[in-house]
């Protein structure tokens, strides 16, 4: 694994110094701060998790965000673009109308569950340089 030789003050340090800097999106991060800021779809004690294959930017651009974190509208404003991403991204599928349809509602149902459940992943400080 890439992370095998790293120390959790490593990680620790490089997390620090990625919050000190402005936010900078997930394509832009480098390999290991990528696995640091996303876990791609569905958080540690998710019941539901949507399918990488299909949400997998979505979700990574959204844990991103989560992690530069922000206040209460930042986190609504990243949980709607969320919602938004999946949805283009079922649009841009060649999936069946009806497996398009199920995403939909998979995708809904992920957004209801970040909005109830995501607050305790967000990283509300203040002073996001964005």
């Amino acid at each position: 694994m890439i992370l095998d030789d790293v120390t959790k003050a490593d990680l620790d340090a490089l997390k620090k110094r990625l919050l000190a800097q402005p936010f900078k999106p997930y394509k832009k991060l480098n390999a290991i701060e990528q696995i640091l800021v996303a876990n791609g779809c569905g958080g540690k004690s998710s019941i539901i998790n949507p399918p990488d294959f299909t949400f997998g930017c979505s979700c990574n651009d959204h844990d991103t965000g989560y992690f530069y974190g922000g206040d209460k509208k930042r986190r609504k404003y990243l949980d709607k673009k969320f919602h938004q991403d999946m949805k283009e991204s079922i649009r841009l599928s060649s999936k069946s109308r009806l497996r398009k349809f199920g995403l939909r509602v998979l995708a809904w149902i992920y957004y209801i569950e970040v909005r109830r459940h995501g607050a305790k992943f967000f990283n509300f400080r203040t002073g996001v340089r964005l």
